[in-house]
């Protein structure tokens, strides 16, 4: 899923191509792509591991979190979709 202006009307809606994407923008949006695929790699692989990275090197969870609080969440929600997570090394 991506979000990109549009326009909309009568025969559907369309997408507008806006080129690149600003340096400075694109600055503030690279850390988090970077958790968004160590988050991802981690379900891929079904690494908890990486999952727990991922959780951890977000900054607005470790502005208002500890370490072993975001652990404990983590495992958690482990515990939670026991059911799709049981077999994760």
């Amino acid at each position: 899923m991506v979000e990109v202006p549009c326009v909309a009307g009568r025969n559907g809606i369309f997408p507008c191509r806006m080129g690149r994407i600003p340096t400075q923008l694109a600055a503030v949006m690279s850390p988090y792509i970077h958790l968004h695929e160590l988050a991802v790699n981690g379900v891929m692989r079904k690494d908890r591991r990486m999952v727990h990275q991922a959780v951890q090197a977000d900054p607005l969870t470790g502005a208002i979190l500890t370490l072993p609080k975001i652990r404990q969440i983590v495992d958690e929600l482990f515990e939670e979709n026991a059911d799709y997570t049981r077999d994760w090394r």
